[in-house]
């Protein structure tokens, strides 16, 4: 866990990752990676 440039990309990952994993437990399928979130804020 580095503070600085991962935590711009993390906050976010872990807002959708909560929200994700509430709504819809298939899409956190690849959560656990945490790939899938840093996915699509990349995309």
């Amino acid at each position: 866990m580095k503070a600085g440039k991962a935590i711009t990309g993390m906050v976010k990952s872990t807002k959708y990752f909560m929200q994700a994993r509430c709504s819809q437990p298939a899409v956190h399928v690849g959560s656990n990676s945490g790939i899938y979130y840093d996915t699509t804020l990349a995309a």
